[in-house]
């Protein structure tokens, strides 16, 4: 049979208890702060700090706690059961449940109205993914198309040169020389520099792009200090340094990819004037220099040369051939495909082949 009771401890007996818990309790609590600081004098402060807790806990309830539960469920809760009985009683007679559902659904449809009007208004505002500190900063580097790696490669290097001073000052480091807030930096050219956030998932070559990401420790470790400080700072540090490079310090996104906070579009027939446009309302933009706005440019390249190439679908299928397979020949008479891997003293090399230009 269960029982609501609340059943007393012996005095000796709760007097032995906390005496094992308080006294463990100041033992590992002592340990933790007279050790080297690591995770195991973290855990034995911790430790001790719970079982000094609940030792506290203990006569607290017994002194304090206990009577008040009981006084709360022996003579309050039967007050309030006795009055929901009294207002059941005078609500569930004839109509009045009818009446009482009817309003229940207006009053159910008015908040969902009154809710939208606050949403649209924005007095209410809703954030799926809070904005929280980013564990990674990456600096996103790009020159026009066509550019050597080489030279991006260089430009990667200065700039990883002023992020390290920055991640590496005085302040980020303790006595030892050890940097709590940093934990690696990485960087990237070429392959695998695209911002994954923004554009779509590529391995095709990009010699004209870098990438250089900074991980943080975890929060527990950086002693109060935002990384999102250490962001703008890098930010700072980089703005219009490098003339004729664009540069993109972005962080690490907690949600799926969304595509940038503000996209402005523009649409028309004369692809030209669009461009002229689009240049125009950059400028713009820019002259206004309003917080927050960083890299601010157009999507199209204009110096991109396209071609268009028409296939005979009919003749296609006489051949046997789809408008795929035509592609694919295409791409290797212009820039190759890869053929194999040749190894040599632990380095690999992609062979690439494609046809030679009398073909």
């Amino acid at each position: 049979m269960m029982k609501i009771e609340d059943a007393n401890m012996p005095l000796k007996r709760l007097i032995r208890i906390t005496s094992i818990l308080a006294v463990s309790g100041v033992l590992f609590l002592m340990s933790g702060l007279l050790i080297a600081k690591n995770e195991t004098a973290e855990f034995c402060r911790f430790l001790g700090s719970i079982q000094i807790f609940i030792s506290v806990n203990f006569w607290i309830y017994r002194l304090f706690l206990r009577k008040m539960a009981n006084n709360f469920q022996l003579k309050f809760l039967p007050i309030i059961d006795n009055l929901y009985e009294k207002i059941l009683n005078k609500i569930l007679i004839g109509k009045r449940p009818y009446l009482i559902v009817f309003v229940s659904l207006i009053l159910l449809v008015f908040s969902f109205m009154s809710f939208g009007g606050s949403v649209e208004s924005q007095r209410t505002s809703i954030e799926f993914f809070p904005n929280e500190d980013p564990r990674q900063v990456m600096v996103y580097i790009q020159y026009p198309e066509g550019t050597d790696i080489s030279k991006t490669n260089a430009i990667a290097k200065e700039i990883e040169k002023d992020i390290s001073k920055i991640i590496n000052s005085k302040k980020y480091l303790d006595d030892s020389n050890y940097n709590f807030m940093v934990q690696n930096t990485i960087s990237q050219v070429g392959e695998g520099s695209e911002n994954p956030e923004f554009e779509l998932g590529s391995l095709s070559e990009m010699p004209n792009r870098a990438k250089i990401t900074t991980s943080f420790r975890d929060f527990k470790y950086r002693r109060g200090i935002r990384s999102s400080d250490v962001r703008k700072e890098i930010q700072v540090a980089l703005k219009d340094k490098y003339p004729g490079v664009s540069i993109s310090v972005e962080k690490n996104q907690s949600g799926p990819p969304v595509g940038y906070p503000i996209n402005i579009s523009i649409t028309g027939e004369d692809y030209t004037q669009l461009i002229e446009k689009a240049e125009k309302i950059t400028e713009f933009i820019n002259t206004r220099k309003i917080p927050g706005i960083e890299e601010l440019k157009i999507d199209v390249n204009k110096s991109r040369v396209i071609n268009l190439v028409n296939i005979d679908r009919e003749k296609a299928g006489e051949l046997g051939l789809s408008v795929g397979q035509v592609g694919q020949q295409l791409r290797a008479a212009l820039f190759g495909t890869k053929a194999g891997i040749f190894k040599e003293k632990g380095e690999d090399y992609d062979i690439n082949i494609r046809f030679n230009k009398d073909n």
